[in-house]
């Protein structure tokens, strides 16, 4: 996923859904599961694509020194 695509950080749900690639129903799921952090703003749900990109990095990190990578 190109993070350029993200200069704000903050993405609609559709908006979302489009980049990558899946139905706006998928991204409720996701929601509503709490596997992407969201701003709740109203009646509007904006992903947090920031805290979702960090999430990404520690696991990533946790992963390596699980020492399952190596």
């Amino acid at each position: 996923m190109n993070l350029s695509l993200f200069p704000v950080g903050l993405l609609d749900r559709h908006r979302f859904a489009e980049l990558v690639g899946v139905d706006v129903g998928v991204v409720d799921g996701w929601i509503a599961k709490k596997y992407v952090p969201v701003l709740h703003l109203g009646k509007r749900s904006l992903i947090n694509v920031a805290a979702l990109h960090q999430r990404a990095l520690e696991q990533g990190k946790d992963f390596i020194a699980s020492g399952v990578a190596k």
